[in-house]
């Protein structure tokens, strides 16, 4: 039973590994979560062909390339940018090169391999700095079971993404701040790990700028360097060298890893920040920036709480620390009565805006953890709580990452939410390990108190919000991440058997998620108006081809269905021809229709027409 014991948080890892690995075999062939997964795949399909280029490499054919430029190449900004005629995509090159051989060696699963394993290190990682700190081992495994299974961090490990990786790397690399006595070496392989992190996810930049502003703070703090600036002369210069080698070994080696990044950009893009910076720094507006910056941080912040509901618990402790370190006249008395006013004015809004029925929904949804809250306070409020070096280090850096992140990255115009198609958000991901490394800590100081009732009551109230994440994440995210490849397995089925080889989408989202799946000699253009169709449908026609496949992005309107079918007619060499798109079904969630280019006779135009009409209004129903 001891042994068991001490090895509990092993076991709880080893069952987050079944639950990955049965993510893992969820994810249909060919399917990815969205449609920056598909443009990185592409490029590491490419390069684990040999051809060791960063663009896209595009058709050799002179009536494709002619088409493309004019407007029908699958992909354009913010996600692909032509640059001295190649096509590049906006991400860091980083995560295709690194997953190209695994492709080659395993195939599509092996593209899968880096977010899964990374995964699993970040739980490592977690759990040894966990016990190099000797936390108790049923709070370090609550720890585990939260960052496991209650957050959403787990579900990236089944999405071709770099975001595990990334904070695979950092999180390791802010070992630094935990693990006591580390050698120079260790401190310089610390530093240069958070730097590579900005080589896969550029958000990163953000926590490189946390992570200086915390070492530089806690330099300060440790060695007293107000002291030292204000007289310098009687100061012990050997003790200071001593003191801040290690921090400044770390901030050295991390920014020669991140400067590496720069240069390697510069020789490859022209820029030294990539692409992804491009179109931020072409349409920057300060007034536009700060509206933005508004706007990401109440979403950043609100997800967090949501999908991952442990983050309230640092919160409340350190809304309780603040108060009994505030003057007398702020007291958890106050604080209640602030809660009850602010449950009165919001229950009197709801009813003005809503009447009745929305007052007894909002009633339903807010009275119990309102009141849970208020008896939290009352109760914990009889104790007192400290917040120690490690505690001030992980909220310092909560809260300058969120707001670095908040300025660093914009709101895409395509996009309905930031950071587009995700489960919980991503941008925050590496705040996960983070928070529940600090809830185990506040659970470790009420555990030291001399009366019990105190860590019961803060163990209680840490459950129920890891049951709560396990609800949101282990169970609606994984019904998620399943209809994800289901909604898209029957299209790429059904473009596995298709023999034409022209195909045009109505949408760059539909051929991100589908052309990685494409047969090989397939081309693929975008058509989302109407006279993009015409424009293929000439080039085809002197080709001698007259079919093509066309697949409608089910989350945009497919305007050439929408548009009177004059708009499909065209003349070529004194004939008159008209592309009609028939309906061939919906193939998960895309419609896809078979074009072909046929003649027509003037006195045959109204029977076109109608039969034209008649699949619109059926493709619409």
């Amino acid at each position: 039973m001891i042994i068991i014991k001490e090895q509990l948080s092993w076991l709880i890892i080893l069952a987050g590994i079944i639950y990955s690995l049965y993510l893992f075999s969820q994810v249909a062939y060919g399917a990815f979560f969205n449609g920056d997964s598909g443009l990185k795949a592409l490029l590491a399909k490419q390069l684990s062909s040999g051809k060791l280029r960063f663009d896209l490499i595009p058709s050799e054919e002179k009536w494709v390339k002619e088409l493309w430029n004019q407007g029908l190449y699958p992909y354009e900004k913010p996600f692909v940018f032509c640059l001295n005629n190649r096509y590049y995509i906006s991400f860091p090159f980083t995560f295709s090169l690194i997953t190209a051989p695994l492709y080659k060696l395993f195939g599509y699963r092996g593209l899968y391999l880096i977010p899964l394993v990374s995964t699993w290190a970040v739980w490592i990682t977690f759990n040894l700095i966990c016990q190099s700190l000797n936390f108790n081992i049923i709070n370090i495994s609550l720890g585990l079971i939260a960052l496991i299974f209650a957050s959403n961090l787990t579900l990236y490990s089944a999405m071709y993404w770099e975001h595990t990786l990334a904070i695979a790397l950092c999180f390791a690399g802010m070992s630094f701040f935990f693990i006591p006595q580390m050698s120079i070496f260790n401190v310089i392989i610390t530093g240069c790990l958070v730097g590579l992190s900005v080589w896969v996810r550029s958000e990163f930049f953000a926590m490189v700028g946390t992570l200086t502003i915390v070492v530089i703070l806690q330099a300060f703090y440790q060695n007293n360097l107000l002291a030292f600036l204000a007289n310098p002369n009687n100061f012990n210069w050997s003790n200071l060298y001593l003191n801040l080698q290690l921090p400044i070994f770390y901030l050295i080696s991390m920014f020669l890893v991140v400067g590496a990044f720069l240069v390697t950009n510069k020789i490859i893009y022209g820029y030294f920040l990539g692409l992804h910076s491009l179109l931020v720094l072409e349409e920057f507006s300060l007034s536009r920036r700060i509206e933005e910056f508004k706007i990401i941080i109440q979403f950043l912040t609100k997800s967090l709480i949501e999908y991952f509901p442990l983050s309230i618990f640092p919160i409340f402790y350190i809304l309780l620390f603040c108060i009994e370190n505030s003057p007398d006249l702020l007291n958890v008395n106050l604080m209640i009565a602030i809660l009850v006013l602010i449950g009165i004015i919001i229950t009197g809004f709801q009813f003005i805006k809503g009447g009745v029925r929305e007052l007894k929904n909002k009633i339903k949804q807010w009275f119990i953890p309102l009141i849970a809250t208020i008896l939290w306070f009352y109760f914990m409020g009889k104790t007192s709580v400290e917040v120690n070096n490690q505690i001030t280090i992980i909220y310092l850096i909560c809260l300058f990452f969120v707001v670095g992140v908040s300025l660093l990255v914009d709101i895409a115009p395509d996009e309905f939410t930031v950071g587009g198609k995700q489960w919980g958000p991503r941008y925050l991901l590496i705040l996960l390990p983070l928070i529940s490394l600090m809830v185990i800590e506040q659970l470790q100081y009420f555990q030291n108190l001399s009366s019990t009732i105190f860590y019961y009551v803060a163990l209680f109230t840490v459950v129920t919000f890891v049951v709560l994440g396990i609800y949101k994440n282990l169970y609606l995210g994984t019904i998620y991440i399943n209809k994800n490849s289901k909604d898209i397995e029957p299209t790429i089925q059904f473009l596995a058997k298709n023999t034409d080889p022209i195909v045009a989408v109505s949408h760059q989202h539909a051929a991100q998620a589908l052309e990685f799946s494409l047969p090989q000699k397939t081309v693929l253009f975008r058509a989302e108006e109407s006279k993009d169709l015409l424009n293929l449908a000439q080039a085809l026609l002197q080709k001698s081809l007259d079919k093509f496949i066309y697949i409608c992005y089910p989350h945009r309107v497919c305007n050439p269905l929408t548009e009177a079918t004059e708009k499909l007619k065209f003349s070529q060499n004194n004939q008159l021809f008209q592309v009609k798109l028939n309906n061939l079904g919906t193939y998960g969630k895309y419609p896809i229709y078979q074009g072909e280019i046929v003649e027509v006779s003037e006195h045959s135009n109204s029977h076109i027409d109608e039969v034209q009409n008649s699949f619109v209004l059926g493709s619409i129903q």
